[in-house]
């Protein structure tokens, strides 16, 4: 160990020394000294940090210096660092700043064999500043978190341009020709200590439950995570738009930010902006998905599984880290869930975008295993959150399935081919059905938000991709059924039974009936009595509402209340008609002549009541095509001329709305006698008003239009079906390609149609159902007789004073008796009517149902 006075004398040496490489050589007699005294040692780091020039040099004598002062330096860390710790931090930090400016200046130098040799050594400084500034932090990461203020500065200036230096060093490094790897190398190992060292100083801090640490202590702690976290996700980015040549530079970013944001919960949200790195991930997943899908829209080749997951994984990592850190941050997530929502709605409409695409069916495929699942959990992990207030989910939710304003948070791109309100209609509704099939892993509020938001898929179920979801409902049926949120669905299914428009209302009656099918006997026993009793109170309402409509309707005054809505007898009875058996006798034809009248005023309005009158007149055909007596009326003729007129003559889409129920209403005319003549205005109007419905290219429309003209077929007694078809028909064209209309083709298509309703409908009982019937009756009727037995074996005594008070169970069975009835008498009433040759059982069975039902009437009224 060299005396005090040899030490000042070397060091005073160097100090004196005007050549470089002199101060150099003198230098690197430094590190020959076996130092141990500490006093010795910081008299050298001082003097080491003070030779370190701020400027940049010019040749490579100065290079070789910081090189020779940073070998001497790295010699001190293999001991105790403790006491020399300022100093180390303080010749960091110098070298750090040093190095960032000569990169700059490096990389834009000539090519000539002095330059380069300066270039070789420089980058050669550099990866020793990396390796001696990750070696200070590893120790100090084993060492108490300092407390004093000059320290603590030191410290974060020098994690702070250290990951400066890093940064750069990263996003220059496709510039760094031969040292490239190794420089990516020893940063990659500078982000790996400072992410140790956050921990370390995370754990000996234990911010959640320390309360003795001093509030400068734990700042100190927080301003070097802060640093960390917001370097890292720089780097994070330009990892991800370096094309995959920093893949682990981006794997070690965001997995840094993650764990970083974790350890320090809710102690890093005050200094850090978290909701900046969510919006970042998101940006990064939508960018990747932008951009493939531009690439691919004009390809004219196929997109194969390992390309497109090649697209796919970097957007899943980033999708997963997000989902991860909006666990730990809702309420900072819950500032930006239009941003979150946004971007799951794109990557589930990409999807479906993919999958309408000739080549890119392989690629759909890879989102829905890669991308889908990850993206539904990111936004579930959000709503399940309890850290999230009821009313913030409410929010998320109803944000949701609303209309979107995408203009105002996507800017509109005309080369973008999934911009387009329709296409993200679609991208809610498959997010709304990931919802319903994931309700038994959402808590029990978010559920019941979830069910109150039925109505909306409803709402758009014209859209023949929307129509094809309804197999969900059923799966959110049987998770909720169980629970305290079946009161909400059960509520639904309710307010919808008389939902006016008919696919709405097909879905209504499908649930119904699975639920009855699959219901336990308790439930569904109460769901009937329910169902019986909105029937019965609801058919005579709807009734006498609608009559009493009738008689104020020209009366100018009914038009000006604003009690409700106008009309709404009339819509009332129209939905209903679909699930009630409601008999109307309408001797005054009042019904016709009020379409007829909605014509005239709807061509005669020009306020904006001339909607209204379009939709009164809607549900009016609608109303008349249940009501058979009215086609043979005298007013239905004018109706029918008013009819065409107004369709054929209008070629604008207000009219649309009108068209389901005018389906129906033309189904019905089967029921006129014709006079096929071209005289004959009835059958001419006929005419003209199928060829405009079976012109309809829209599914349901054409649908509609189909069965109508099936049902209109099988009852007239018009011979020229043929005149009823116009040549430019729907189905007449090529279903592919929509071209070449062909008449064959549509009574091929039409063949089809009918064979699928002669298998699926089956208007009459056959023998066997007949047979069924009787069968059951005798049991009905055995069953009754024991009641009426058992029921006759009374105590005496007990009711000599006051009348028998009947169990629950009897009441029951009656109640079910008296429904079984009316299902024989409505099977009775439908085998009369088809004509049906029943004299063979006709006087014994219909006396004994006559006698039935008398001995249930009495039972019934016994116990009233």
């Amino acid at each position: 160990m060299p005396s005090d006075e040899e030490l000042r004398s070397l060091l005073h040496s160097i100090q004196a020394s005007d050549v470089v490489e002199s101060r150099t050589q003198l230098i690197s007699q430094l590190a020959e000294l076996d130092v141990t005294d500490h006093n010795q040692r910081l008299s050298i780091l001082h003097s080491l940090t003070t030779l370190w020039e701020d400027f940049t040099c010019l040749d490579l004598s100065q290079c070789m210096l910081n090189k020779t002062i940073l070998h001497v330096a790295t010699t001190y860390l293999e001991s105790d660092i403790s006491i020399c710790l300022t100093q180390l931090l303080a010749l960091g930090t110098k070298a750090s700043i040093w190095c960032r400016k000569h990169m700059k200046m490096t990389l834009m130098s000539t090519n000539d064999s002095q330059e380069e040799e300066h270039y070789t050594l420089f980058f050669q400084v550099l990866l020793d500043i990396l390796s001696h500034s990750a070696a200070v932090l590893s120790a100090l990461a084993k060492l108490p978190v300092s407390t004093g203020k000059e320290l603590v500065s030191l410290i974060e200036t020098f994690v702070m341009e250290l990951l400066n230096l890093t940064k750069d060093s990263i996003l220059e490094v496709k510039k760094i020709l031969t040292f490239g790897p190794e420089v990516l190398k020893a940063s990659h190992t500078v982000l790996d200590t400072v992410i140790s060292l956050c921990k370390a100083y995370c754990n000996n801090m234990n911010l959640d439950y320390d309360a003795t640490a001093e509030k400068d202590d734990v700042n100190h702690v927080i301003n070097i995570a802060k640093c960390a976290v917001e370097n890292l996700v720089d780097l994070g980015i330009i990892a991800a738009n370096a094309g995959g040549d920093l893949v682990a530079v981006l794997n070690l970013s965001w997995k840094g930010v993650v764990t970083l944001t974790q350890l320090y919960k809710g102690s890093l949200a005050v200094k850090v902006n978290i909701s900046e790195i969510i919006l970042s991930l998101i940006s990064l997943a939508k960018g990747s998905l932008s951009c493939a899908g531009k690439t691919w829209s004009t390809l004219m080749e196929p997109v194969s599984m390992a390309e497109a997951k090649r697209i796919f994984i970097p957007v899943k990592f980033y999708l997963i880290n997000a989902a991860r850190i909006i666990s730990y941050y809702p309420s900072q997530a819950f500032s930006i869930f239009k941003d979150i929502t946004l971007c799951i709605l794109i990557i589930l409409t990409f999807r479906i975008f993919l999958g309408e695409q000739k080549y890119l069916k392989s690629a759909s495929e890879a989102l829905t295993e890669l991308l889908e699942p990850t993206s539904i959990h990111l936004f579930n992990s959000l709503l399940n959150s309890a850290q999230l207030e009821h009313n913030h989910k409410c929010q998320i939710l109803d944000w949701l399935f609303s209309d979107i304003p995408i203009s105002s948070l996507v800017p509109k791109d005309e080369s973008d081919p999934m911009h387009g309100s329709k296409t993200f209609l679609l991208g809610q509704l498959s997010l709304f059905v990931n919802l319903l099939r994931s309700a038994p892993d959402l808590e029990d509020d978010v559920t019941l938000e979830i069910a109150k938001k039925l109505n909306w898929l409803l709402n758009i179920l014209i859209d023949e991709n929307v129509y094809s979801s309804i197999l969900a409902f059923p799966t959110f049926m049987l998770a909720v059924s169980p629970t305290s949120m079946w009161e909400e669905f059960e509520s639904f299914l309710l307010e919808n039974f008389f939902h006016p428009h008919h696919l709405c209302w097909e879905i209504i009656m499908e649930l119904w009936c699975f639920l009855i099918r699959h219901a336990e006997s308790d439930k569904r026993n109460d769901i009937i009595i329910k169902l019986c009793t909105v029937r019965s109170v609801a058919k005579q309402r709807l009734v006498s509402g609608y009559f009493c409509f009738l008689d104020v309707f020209d009366d100018e005054s009914s038009r000006k209340d604003g009690n409700g809505m106008f009309g709404a007898p009339v819509f009332a009875l129209c939905a209903a008609l679909q699930s009630l058996q409601v008999s109307i006798s309408d001797t005054e034809v009042k019904t016709v002549k009020l379409s007829t009248a909605m014509i005239q005023k709807y061509n005669n309005t020009r306020d904006n009541s001339k909607d209204q009158y379009l939709k009164l007149l809607s549900e009016t055909l609608g109303i008349i095509s249940s009501m058979k007596h009215l086609y043979s009326s005298d007013e239905m003729e004018k109706l029918m001329l008013e009819l065409r007129d107004l369709f054929i003559s209008n070629s604008g889409t207000e009219l649309t709305k009108c068209k389901p129920n005018l389906a129906a209403f033309v189904a019905g005319l089967g029921h006129i006698e014709f006079e096929e003549s071209d005289d004959n205005l009835k059958v001419a109007a006929s005419w003209e008003l199928f060829h405009m419905l079976l012109q309809e290219r829209h599914w349901a429309l054409a649908h509609l239009a189909i069965t109508a003209f099936g049902y209109f077929s099988a009852r007239t007694s018009c011979n020229e079906l043929w005149k009823f078809v116009p040549e430019d028909a729907a189905l007449s064209f090529d279903l592919e390609l929509g071209k070449d209309a062909n008449e064959e083709r549509f009574m091929s298509e039409f063949k089809v149609f009918l064979d699928k309703e002669a298998a699926n409908l089956k208007t009459s009982p056959g023998e066997n159902e007949a047979a069924l019937l009787v069968k059951e009756g005798l049991v009905l009727k055995q069953m009754v007789e024991k009641m009426i037995s058992d029921g006759m074996e009374v105590d005496e005594i007990t009711r000599v004073n006051k009348k028998r008070k009947f169990p629950d169970g009897i009441s029951e069975g009656v109640s079910l008796l008296q429904n079984g009835l009316r299902v024989i008498a409505n099977g009775i009433t439908l085998w009369k009517q088809n004509q049906l040759d029943y004299s063979d059982i006709n006087g014994e069975f219909l006396t004994r149902f006559s006698h039935l039902e008398d001995a249930v009437g009495h039972m019934a009224a016994s116990i009233e």
